[in-house]
């Protein structure tokens, strides 16, 4: 036999083996398209996998497009409580054939889903327990192919790239009530598009990367216009890396980070969920705020936080914090206890070269309050503020358009009525003009003090308090007293204490009380008056001036009307050129 005999019988062989894999290969994608052959095989996969889960799970048809390609419809994933947990209209996926035989190992170049539902519903999964369906679904698909009495290892599952399109995703809390707002125990979000990449799912745990979501709130309508972030979520955490997302009129960008026991702490996610989370320049609108915290409706400005973010909804500490809104800026670290009830957590606020203008502040202080810091203008702020929204001590070195204020204060704001509220604590005025903030600058001009302060009002009208302080300089109908002394009772048109002056003009000694309230008029003072020059105090045009020991006890100030006792001693009066020494 000669060798061209040979290769001509290699030839037909050849060929003959080639027509033969392609007839059995076209046999075999054809018998595939048979309906029994399909529902047979159906019948086989979800025959497994309702045993192994106790999920009724069912496909309506699927057909091959080639060996690696597949198309399913209707695919319906039912829970334990006969619930609708997962309905697919239609599921396409590109495969590899030999990958996907090898078992332990699922690698699809790509899905597409259009039109699914998902819903997340609490069901029993003891007769003591609760639990997300999804979980428990995942968990028993674990326990058959992960445990060491399973069928061996579970298989890891890769996805090139993943599309969702028209579809919903519904969560369900049944065991807590509907909030105001958006409600996360019970929300619909109706699903536009989604994108994501480098899908895998390995035991407990799935990661991708999502490159574009766009959603809705159905109840809010609050947009997802774009959102893309590397998440992984398993029984210990759920984490968004380079995230950033737009949503409503806000932007949230960076890092978040959830820890938790297992993924049934979601269920109380204020106390058991640990948060880590670096922000960068997130930008929160008060219309989106105001759908998680309705105290957020007063912001008439967006806010804009960053810094690190470390602890639970009810515990947490921010640290390296940058917020900004309108023209103010806070910058240093915020803690607080006791959220999501604002008026029941205790906050602490360090704050370091920060700037206030407290008209932005409108979200956490009443209008009553707002209207009395006003005249401060903006401030610059270095200090810390520990305590309650309405029982707070500012232990704080302010700097005003007014002037410098240091203060460790007790502050309980009077919600029904602010200018009642009280304050106690140590207080020092640095040149601060109080004529502009009491509205009264015919009266008052600045002044430099420091002391302890016990009362309450915030207002001329109001203001009723203790004073015990050094009054280094004050501005009274445009003269400057020097140093002054007082340990007394203070209110509008009262006084009741001591009070002593040493200046060049005025130096007072002076015991009692003074109470010019209508219907009352009384005088009780004694002491010693050494020098009062009224003219240059600005009490009188003319040159007068007074020297005396007195003690007077009076009732009213018409002649008519006055009764009681005045007695002045060793009383000298110089009016213009002239001196007048009187006796008893």
């Amino acid at each position: 036999m000669n060798a061209q005999i040979i290769k001509n019988r290699l030839r037909k062989v050849f060929a003959y083996s080639v027509t033969g894999l392609i007839f059995l290969l076209l046999s075999a994608f054809l018998l595939l398209q048979v309906p029994p052959v399909q529902q047979r095989l159906i019948n086989h996969y979800l025959g497994d996998l309702q045993e192994v889960t106790g999920f009724p799970t069912s496909i309506k048809s699927f057909k091959m497009l080639w060996f690696d390609r597949l198309e399913l419809e209707n695919v319906l994933v039912e829970d334990t409580e006969n619930n609708q947990m997962i309905a697919v209209e239609r599921l396409r996926i590109n495969f590899r054939l030999f990958e996907m035989l090898r078992g332990k190992y699922v690698n699809i170049d790509g899905i597409v889903i259009d039109k699914a539902d998902v819903f997340l519903d609490n069901i029993r999964e003891s007769d003591s327990t609760e639990d997300l369906n999804i979980n428990i679904f995942i968990d028993r698909i674990n326990k058959q192919y992960g445990g060491s009495g399973g069928g061996g290892a579970s298989p890891v599952i890769n996805i090139g790239e993943a599309i969702l399109q028209n579809s919903s995703f519904q969560y369900n809390d049944g065991s807590t009530d509907t909030l105001q707002g958006f409600d996360y125990h019970h929300f619909t979000l109706d699903i536009d598009d989604v994108s994501l990449d480098k899908f895998m799912l390995m035991g407990d745990t799935i990661a991708f990367d999502v490159n574009s979501i766009v959603a809705k709130d159905r109840k809010t309508q609050l947009q997802v216009n774009s959102f893309s972030t590397f998440f992984r979520i398993s029984q210990q955490a759920m984490e968004f890396y380079n995230l950033k997302a737009d949503i409503g009129k806000s932007y949230i960008a960076d890092t978040i980070v959830f820890h938790y026991q297992s993924q049934r702490d979601l269920n109380n996610f204020n106390d058991a969920v640990k948060i880590q989370a670096h922000f960068d320049k997130i930008n929160l609108h008060p219309e989106d705020l105001a759908l998680f915290a309705s105290g957020a409706a007063t912001l008439d400005l967006p806010l804009q936080l960053s810094g690190d973010f470390n602890g639970k909804v009810s515990k947490f500490v921010l640290s390296d914090m940058l917020l900004q809104t309108g023209s103010s800026e806070l910058r240093g670290e915020l803690s607080m206890d006791g959220l999501p009830y604002i008026d029941e957590t205790f906050i602490e606020i360090d704050l370091e070269n920060s700037n206030l203008h407290f008209k932005d502040l409108a979200f956490a202080l009443n209008h009553g309050v707002i209207q009395r810091l006003a005249p401060l203008g903006s401030t610059t702020l270095n200090g810390q503020f520990l305590g309650y929204v309405s029982d707070f001590v500012a232990n704080a070195f302010i700097q005003t358009r007014l002037g410098n204020i240091k203060s460790d204060i007790n502050l309980k704001i009077n919600e029904s009525n602010n200018e009642r509220s009280t304050y106690s604590g140590n207080l020092s005025l640095i040149n601060f003009d109080l004529g502009t903030y009491l509205n009264d600058t015919t009266l008052y001009q600045k002044i430099s003090m420091a002391g302890k302060i016990k009362g309450s009002g915030l207002s001329m009208r109001t203001a009723d308090f203790l004073l015990n302080a050094n009054v280094s300089s004050i501005g009274i109908m445009h003269y400057n007293y020097q140093n002054i002394y007082t340990d007394a009772r203070f209110a509008q048109e009262f006084f009741s204490g001591k009070i002593g002056i040493d200046d060049q003009h005025a130096k007072v000694n002076l015991e009692g009380s003074l109470d010019l309230r209508k219907g009352i008029n009384e005088i009780k003072m004694q002491g010693k008056i050494d020098t009062l020059d009224f003219a240059k105090i600005h009490l009188s045009k003319e040159a007068l001036s007074l020297s005396t020991e007195i003690n007077i006890d009076t009732k009213g100030f018409e002649l008519d009307s006055l009764v009681g006792s005045a007695s002045f001693q060793n009383t000298i009066i110089h009016y213009q050129a002239r001196s007048m020494a009187l006796k008893n």
